[in-house]
This record gives structure tokens, sequence and C-alpha cells, in this order.
């Protein structure tokens, strides 16, 4: 979430800022503030209210050793509990959160203007386009991709793989996985499920909530205010990753935190109807190979461009066909400040097709899960970046087109024959 002191003092930029995303925010940023105001107020009243019940519940043990009447003194603390009691002080914090954990990450000064996709730039092109002197087949028709067992199993837009594809899928994921650990990425397995609370923390809820899959209630309470937790099924490693220093203070010396992770995502895909009905770019689950960094703020912008060279590297690596965008304004996620797409050329579709997605989030989800870092005795909040490193699914894909001969065999690339061989 946003710095409601930055909102306060810097209205008219923030406001400049967030509509660049293609609404206007204005009428929530005066809300917000007003709310804010009438909070703050009130919890000045009821603070005062609270000095003034400690006095006087000294003043009893007092009273009593003195052998003084304690009826009034009594009274009148049972009058300050009940100007407490009734104070709305949590109705009023709650409404200002909620306008607040509305509004989207800032954008960063360099992010270019743009109303849709056609509007990212490009950046770089990487990569040699393949090309064939036979029709080559769309990945989805190939044999090793059953969609109808997966329908059966669970619904459309599930698959199941068998024999060469689901091994050459579980090879990409060792690769990407071996490959950041390299680069100095720790890899962790986390939990394919989290709590509402995570997913708060991460900027998933309430914004995406339509796009999870919800799973089951439990009974301890999560932070939004008292209300019982929840659980999904985890829709990025994002969210898991994101967490792994939820409330804590981490020391400086051990910025910066580079994880990587597979697993596997569940989305609902609610505003997809229609798209990419046909092979396995866009399912309702996959697996993918996530980036995650917690920084220092100064060195985030650089540790960003590592991240993406590190996602550049694999498809280097495969020798695919790709480019770099960086995404414009109204382009990019809810909770981001400036994100770059990878995207790799799909011979059967004549275009470029996204795989990876790396983006700097400043430090918006570390206020959500006050995540701070701590320098000279000085606290101030980390910042968060992830990536796809990448999406074996659409990797897969990818590979399943590219590396296609004339009789539907597919070669397999030259850094992932180790993990066939016998």
């Amino acid at each position: 979430m946003l710095d409601i002191k930055n909102i306060i003092v810097n209205k008219d930029s923030v406001i400049k800022n967030l509509n660049q995303r293609g609404t206007d925010y204005s009428n929530q940023i005066d809300k917000l503030i007003n709310k804010y105001d009438l909070y703050t107020k009130e919890l000045q009243r009821v603070e005062g209210v609270r000095t003034q019940l400690n006095e006087k519940s000294k003043l009893i043990g007092q009273f009593k050793k003195e052998k003084k009447n304690t009826d009034q003194l009594i009274s009148q603390i049972g009058e300050l509990k009940d100007a407490i009691d009734k104070s709305s002080i949590n109705q009023m914090k709650e409404e200002y959160y909620k306008i607040l954990y509305s509004l989207p990450n800032l954008l960063s000064d360099d992010t270019p203007f743009g109303t849709s996709e056609d509007d990212n730039l490009e950046v770089k092109v990487g990569g040699s386009k393949p090309s064939f002197n036979f029709e080559v087949t769309p990945h989805h028709m190939l044999d090793g991709l059953d969609f109808q067992k997966g329908v059966k199993i669970a619904q459309a837009r599930f698959v199941v793989t068998t024999g060469f594809i689901a091994k050459l899928e579980r090879a990409l994921m060792n690769f990407m996985l071996d490959e950041h650990s390299k680069r100095e990425y720790l890899e962790v397995t986390v939990p394919f499920i989290a709590s509402s609370k995570s997913l708060f923390a991460s900027g998933q809820l309430p914004k995406f909530e339509n796009d999870l899959f919800k799973i089951a209630k439990q009974n301890d309470q999560d932070v939004d205010f008292g209300r019982k937790s929840d659980f999904y099924l985890l829709p990025t490693a994002e969210v898991a990753l994101a967490n792994m220093h939820r409330d804590e203070i981490i020391d400086v010396d051990q910025l910066p935190i580079l994880y990587t992770s597979f697993t596997q995502c569940f989305r609902k895909e609610a505003g997809s109807a229609g798209r990419d009905t046909q092979g396995i770019i866009r399912m309702h689950q996959f697996g993918k190979v996530e980036l995650f960094k917690y920084t220092k703020p100064e060195s985030s912008t650089h540790e960003l461009n590592k991240m993406v060279e590190d996602a550049e590297n694999i498809l280097q690596k495969l020798k695919l066909h790709y480019r770099i965008l960086q995404l414009c304004s109204q382009d990019i996620g809810f909770s981001m400040n400036k994100t770059y797409d990878l995207e790799v050329w799909f011979p059967t579709q004549d275009k470029f097709r996204e795989v990876s997605s790396c983006s700097l989030a400043t430090d918006y989800q570390a206020r959500r899960s006050q995540i701070r870092y701590k320098d000279n005795g000085i606290k101030n909040y980390v910042h968060t970046l992830n990536g796809s490193g990448m999406a074996t699914g659409r990797i897969l894909a990818a590979i399943l087109e590219n590396y296609q001969n004339e009789d539907q065999t597919i070669t397999i690339p030259d850094v992932l024959q180790k993990y066939f061989a016998k």
C-alpha cells in the first residue's frame, strides 16, 4: 500500500501519477485524506481519554491507602471507559484503510504512458527467428497433451501431459532452477496454498479475489480487522515468497535476499473468457519458476535490471527468439511500479507471446506485510521484486513449436539434453 503521509504532502503529484493508469483517482484521494483526518482526530481524543483513565486509575490505590472515599473516582473511571468503548475509532480506521488498500502502486518516472499493450515499449530483441520448410503443427495438436483427460479429471483449461512432453516440462523446471541457483538465488519449496493474510500482504487481495480459487476457512484471526482467514490455492509463488519475511526486521547486511521456487499456480482467469482457448498458453493450472528479491530502496532498480537479465539468460540458453518490452502505464500490474515483459516467438501464431514478467513493487508489498530492514539503528521498508523465471508451460509450448521437425518429433535443446540422459 502507499504511504499515507506522502499522499497528504504530495497530493497533486500522487493523483497525477495514479491517473496515468486510466482512472481518475481524485475523489478517492480526497475521501481518503478526509477519513484519515477524522481518524487521527478521533485517535488523539481517545488517547487523551486513555491518559486521563490511567491517571485516575493510579489514584485508586493512593485513595485507599489514605482511606479516602473512592466512589466519585470510580464513577469517573467508569465514564472514561465508557467513552472509549463507544468510540468509533476502529470503524474509522477500517474506512480509511479500505480506500488506501484500493489504490494501486505509484508508477516509476520512466514508465511510458499508454492505454493498451500496443503502447508497450520494445527495448530489446534477441535470438534468431526460426525458419521452416514445412508447416509447423500447433503445439496443442501434438501427442502428449491430453486436454480431454484434463476435462474429465477437473474441467476445461486443465491438461494431462504424458511421456516425452511430461519429461520435457520436468527438464525445463530443473534447468531453470539450476540456472537461477547459479546466479545466487536460494531455492525454496513453499506451500501451494496461502491464507488471505498472505494474499493481502502481497497485493492479490482484495483486488483480484475473483481470479483466485478459494478452498477453505480456518478459525484463527486474520490481520484484516479481525476477520477470519480464508485459504486459497496459490496463484503464483510470488505470494508465498513475499510473505517469507512478513512482520520481520531484516539486518541490512542480509540484503539483497534472493529466492527462487517452482510451484503449480492456480488462476480462474476470470477476465479472459474466449482468449487462448486452444493450447497451454492460458490454463487454470500451470507450473512456474518464480524469482523474488528483497532489496534496499536505493538498489532496487539495479536489481530489477539484473532480474531481467536472469530471466533473459534462460531464453538465450534455450536459443529462442525473444523480445523485451517495458510495460506502459495502463498495462502494468496493480501492485507494481515498473515492469518488463519477456516474450517468445511462436511460429504458428506468427507473433511473440509473454513468458515472463519482471517487476519492481518498491515498498508497496512491504508496507502491507510490515517487512523492514535496519541500518545503523534506523528502520525502513524494503523494496520487493518478483519475476517469472519462467512459466514452464509456455516455454514448453514454445519449444514444441520452435524445435519441431517435419515428422512432428521435437529436437531436445542442447542445454536440456543432460536431463534426458539415462
